[in-house]
């Protein structure tokens, strides 16, 4: 009887959540991170200008192909120190690999160098964006890209910091350059397409996270069943957990105003006490009953 009762649940909290026409398929893709290895000081160093010109030029080809991609300040800002440059290719991946709001799956890390030749009567600036592809939990290298940009005349009086200005300038074309290469070598690996069906329609999922507190741990199951089989639902990561409270990463297509009217209904169907409160992308889910 009980389970009949659940399965009666989940068809009217599915209906409830329902927010359109989704695709056929939904994209699993990975989280990607785009970070910058400026250790070598010949390299630009992440917080010039041209390099946040280049970052936010990459971000854009991957979001355009539908990757998910995440700002690296805002997903380190509660653990990690900001500001820092000149960081070696261990410490990136280190942060790559311990970020605790998301798992990272994807790391692309790239390199400006500006390169130059003073002559006696021009500047020959042939600005070079080294970048790779790699699986942050294996180590295994995807792809390895570099393009040098066309040659440019600058006046005899151009010096670094001149150059570096000029660079960029030219930074969002030649980023779109590298990303648009990346972009497809990513594809490669995880098979992913733009090939959507006639008859579909593409929609913004969202990412929340999900933190459900003070319930004994087959409550918590319980209350898993039923959130990872809610319509809209793509998938789930979680990020922490403890005999008492579970943390997770949760990509769904449903609005946030269905999303907290369902889990409010799934306390309610299995008579748990408890508040739910929403700040933010994070969802707390907090008991108010100590035997339940």
């Amino acid at each position: 009887m009980k389970k009949h009762v659940t399965i009666v649940f989940l068809s009217m909290t599915l209906m409830a959540c329902a927010g359109g026409n989704y695709p056929a398929t939904a994209a699993n893709g990975p989280n990607l991170l785009i970070m910058g290895e400026d250790d070598d000081k010949d390299t630009i160093h992440r917080g010039h200008r041209a390099f946040k010109r280049v970052v936010a030029a990459l971000s854009n080809e991957f979001i355009d192909s539908g990757f998910k991609v995440y700002d690296e300040t805002a997903i380190t800002l509660e653990n990690f120190k900001q500001g820092r440059v000149r960081r070696t290719n261990a410490e990136i991946i280190d942060i790559a690999k311990s970020v605790g709001t998301k798992k990272i799956d994807i790391a692309l890390i790239f390199s400006i160098y500006p390169n130059f030749k003073k002559l006696s009567y021009v500047v020959k600036s042939k600005p070079r964006i080294e970048a790779r592809l790699l699986n942050v939990q294996s180590g295994m290298k995807i792809g390895n890209f570099e393009i040098v940009a066309a040659s440019r005349n600058l006046a005899t009086s151009c010096k670094r910091s001149c150059v570096i200005e000029d660079v960029g300038s030219q930074a969002k074309e030649i980023a779109q350059d590298v990303g648009a290469e990346l972009v497809e070598r990513l594809k490669s690996h995880t098979g992913k397409s733009n090939n959507l069906s006639s008859n579909t329609k593409q929609t913004v999922n969202s990412e929340y996270t999900i933190i459900i507190n003070g319930f004994k741990r087959k409550t918590v199951r319980d209350i898993e069943d039923m959130l990872f089989s809610l319509k809209g639902y793509v998938g789930h990561r979680t990020l922490s957990g403890s005999v008492k409270t579970m943390k997770y990463s949760y990509e769904t297509r449903a609005k946030i105003s269905g999303l907290i009217r369902s889990i409010e209904r799934i306390l309610d169907h299995n008579d748990l006490k408890g508040i739910v409160r929403y700040s933010g992308t994070t969802i707390q889910v907090r008991s108010t009953s100590m035997n339940q």
